[in-house]
Parts: C-alpha cells; structure tokens; sequence
C-alpha cells in the first residue's frame, strides 16, 4: 500500500503511464501517479480527458485524412444477432432510402478447424467506412480489424470509422483503488480497454459511441491516436418516457433519483432537460459485505420530496440489478407513487458465487423487484436499449411481462449521428448534439462521470 499524499502526480511532460497524451490533455485531479518505491503506476481514478482536447483531436484526424468527398462512404455491417435489434432495423432506414451504400459480412469455417474464412459482400471503394457493430468479444475486435484492415489495404480507404451503439470492456478501468484511509491499494486489474484500443488503432479512425461505461474509453482511444466521440442515451431515454407519460395522460410529480451521493453527468443532463429536482442515496457500507446493496436512511427533507411522486432513475448499464432492487426497495420505504427506471445498455448478468457469498442474478433481482413494487401498490415501468446483444434472456423476460417493459430503439440515432458526421457538423459545438456528448464543460468538472 502507497500512501497517497507521498506520490508526486507528473514526473514529465507526458503523465505516467502515456506515451502520447501531454499533461495539458487532461482534468489534472484524474491523472495516475508512479509509486517511486515499487515504480508501479497507479490508476486508481479513472483518467479523464478535457473537452476541447478531444474535439480538437476528432476534427484535426478528420482534416489530416483529407477527405474530398465525405458522401462516399459505405456502411459495413459486421453481424445481425438475436439482440442486434437496432441493426435489423438499421438495414431499413433513411441511409438506405437515400442511397447510401451497405455491405455485409460473413465467416465460415472448414470441417471442424478453428480459423474462419471472413467475406465482405458488396464492398466498393469509398473514402469513408462506418463499421457499425457493439463489439463484445475479443473475436468481435478481431473482426473490426478483419474489414477495417480490408478497407485500408485492398480498397484505399481513407477513413473508417467504428459506429459502436455498445463498446465492450470498459468495465476493467483501474488497476488500484483509493481507499478510505487514503491510501491506495493495489489490485493488478489489467485496464482492458487500453488492449482493445490498441489492437484496432492502426486502422481505426475515429469511433462514435453510445454511452461508454468509462471515460477511459475515451482516454485510451485518445492515447492510441484514435479521436472518440461519446454520445449519452440518457436524454434519449428521457424523451421517450417524457412522451410515452403524455400520452398516458394524467398529473405527475417527477424527481430524479441519483443512487449514489454523487451527482453524475448523465442525471445531471437528464434533470436540466426534464427541469426537475433530484435525491441522492448514499450506499451504506457496513451492510454491503455480500454484495446485497443498501442505503442509509434519508433524511426528512428528502423523504417529503420523494413522497407521492414518479421517481426517475438512469442507469448507463443494467447488469445483475441488485444496487436498483436496493433502490427500489429504498423508494417504497419513502412511498413513491410510480418507478421509472431507464436502464442504458442490456448486460444482464447471471447469480455467481465468490468468496463473500452469493450474488443473485438479473432475473432473481427483476423479479423481487416487481414483486416490491405489486405488494406496495406502486406503479413501475422499465425502459432498455437494444444498444447490444443481451447475456441474459431478457426479450423472452419481456414477453411474459407485458406493460412492464418499452424497448428504446438506438437504430435512428445511429443513423443521424452517422449523416451528421458526413453533413461534417462539430458535434462538441451543434447545438443539438453538443448536450449529448458524454463529455463534461469546464463548470461540470466536479461531477461525477
């Protein structure tokens, strides 16, 4: 364990631990530091690159590749899956109706050998390529570099551009952790978002992603040379409940509910553009040993806000859902009339067993979580993206709970971000696109992202 007020944060103009990124790139309090006794770097806090350096990085790639013709393009489309909603309905959509070119691909193996042949079927020439497929795997990187690659050496593209509704492997961002006491403790955690960045960087120019789970995502792609535009699905979410709750009809009451004492960005975006208030739970530690997460009692002024309104809640990624059964269960302590939950990207993860017990999984949490909201009589409704393919069975899920569930289609805003980005708008500056970036002002740098 390192003491941390021992670690001096800079020993040069790049920070420890990059090559490429300078100092001046970065929000200086999410810089790493270099244990001087061990010479181990220490990223215990996610390193988060300043705004205006990533949309200089993004429209600087874009003038060097000099680009003459941005309307020739292709979209590639890797694979259509059971989950890849949004793709199936990506082939039906405005690009194609306007005449926009699209290629598919395909693999195939001999016998039982393990190496597969990869076919791209009506690839053409062109001076852009949008690859859009939500990267899970290792073979699914694998596969981008495949066409990526094809596209560079054997068509002469200039430019491609990976369009990822979900970006896998940005769980793994730290590899130590700032303890309470202060000091840091070393985890050996690989940063696996790093591997996947360079793995792809050679021939990869830039990427356009929905709702990252890390900002390292962006720092790593960055360090590669690789420009990264984050896009949150939060206000896309909240749109469609605020007009599926005016349909509906009726008078409501909203708060937004933050589960944690943090204020992140995306609740943050989502109450100004809703112009709502909001409560923050605060996760009770003492009680949280076998990943059963609860929170400590709000006080009154919060419980008198909460009471008789509609609760809206963001996640980024639904996983097992035991931290939002513990909110939920936390609301109905302080009678909520209706649970709104928005969940971004559709993880949901099984039970497991580790050496602090067991961890139900996504289905057993979902379903104590209706059964909470039955018994109270409290109104509940889940909104989820098709941003990527499911781990768990939740389409079949949804079926036998109709009304509980609205999907949230990703499909149209791919496509708009994909002809904004031809049309050569600055996203960090278009007044439509600019709040949706996942990016924080300068006056939002206290937030947690």
């Amino acid at each position: 364990m390192a003491v941390r007020s021992e670690l001096p944060v800079f020993f040069s103009d790049h920070p420890p631990g990059f090559s490429y990124l300078t100092q001046e790139n970065f929000v200086p309090e999410t810089l790493p530091v270099k244990d001087p006794k061990t010479q181990k770097v220490l990223f215990f806090r996610v390193p988060r690159l300043k705004r205006a350096f990533s949309k200089e990085l993004w429209l600087q790639r874009k003038k060097e590749l000099e680009i003459e013709n941005p309307g020739n393009c292709q979209i590639v489309i890797p694979h259509l899956s059971e989950g890849d909603d949004g793709y199936k309905q990506f082939l039906k959509g405005e690009l194609l109706e306007r005449g926009k070119s699209f290629a598919t691909i395909s693999t195939m193996t001999y016998a039982n050998d393990v190496e597969a042949r990869v076919i791209i079927k009506n690839a053409r020439p062109v001076e852009t390529a949008y690859i859009v497929v939500s990267p899970l795997t290792e073979k699914d990187f694998a596969m981008i570099n495949n066409i990526a690659g094809y596209y560079k050496r054997a068509l002469g593209t200039k430019r491609v551009v990976l369009v990822a509704p979900f970006l896998g492997f940005a769980r793994e961002d730290k590899n130590s952790k700032l303890q309470d006491d202060e000091t840091i403790k070393v985890t050996g955690q690989v940063i696996t978002i790093a591997s996947r960045m360079a793995e792809i960087s050679s021939v990869v120019d830039g990427i356009i992603t929905l709702e990252p789970h890390s900002e390292a995502t962006q720092t790593w792609a960055a360090e590669y040379g690789i420009p990264l535009l984050p896009i949150s699905m939060g206000l896309l979410m909240a749109q469609q409940v605020e007009s599926d709750l005016e349909k509906e009809g009726g008078q409501r009451s909203f708060i937004f509910i933050r589960p944690d004492k943090g204020r992140n960005l995306a609740a943050l975006r989502i109450e100004e553009f809703l112009g709502i208030d909001g409560v923050s739970f605060e996760k009770d530690r003492a009680t949280d040993i076998q990943g059963e997460t609860t929170f400590k009692p709000l006080g009154k002024e919060s419980e008198t806000k909460l009471n008789g309104k509609t609760a809206l809640i963001y996640d980024d990624e639904a996983a097992s859902l035991g931290t939002m059964k513990g909110v939920v269960q936390a609301l109905i302590n302080s009678e909520v009339k209706e649970i709104v939950i928005m969940l971004g990207h559709a993880r949901f993860t099984g039970s497991y067993e580790d050496e602090k017990g067991y961890h139900p999984g996504w289905k057993e949490n979902l379903d104590e979580i209706i059964e909470l909201t039955n018994k109270n009589n409290v109104k509940i409704k889940f909104y989820i993206s098709n941003s990527r393919e499911p781990i768990g069975g939740i389409y079949k899920y949804i079926s036998n709970h109709q009304g509980l569930f609205q999907i949230v289609d990703v499909g149209p805003s791919v496509q708009k971000l994909i002809e904004t980005d031809i049309a050569g708008f600055n996203f960090w500056e278009d007044e439509e696109w600019a709040p949706q970036v996942a990016q924080a002002y300068p006056s939002e740098r206290d937030v947690k992202a």
